[in-house]
């Protein structure tokens, strides 16, 4: 059975230079996180997995976008 829908509570997402962008949302430090991306949200894959829980309650990630699509669609998941 699916959980039922949790949001994380994304606090920024901002340009860092020219080809990086920078997630920040609210974590636990006993749970891990992947951030998933989409194009046409129908077929979504992993971009970062096995992201470590924040110790101060935020979790951030910088991410290198110079080789992907003008547009796209990113989530953010706790995993298991």
């Amino acid at each position: 059975m699916q959980q039922p829908y949790q949001g994380l509570g994304i606090i920024d997402i901002g340009q860092v230079g020219t080809s990086q962008i920078k997630l920040s949302w609210q974590g636990a430090p006993d749970k891990n996180y992947r951030i998933d991306g989409t194009i046409d949200f129908s077929n979504w894959q992993p971009v970062v997995d096995s992201i470590l829980g924040g110790t101060n309650g935020i979790v951030s990630r910088t991410l290198d976008v110079s080789a992907g699509p003008k547009a796209a669609f990113l989530r953010v998941a706790a995993v298991p």
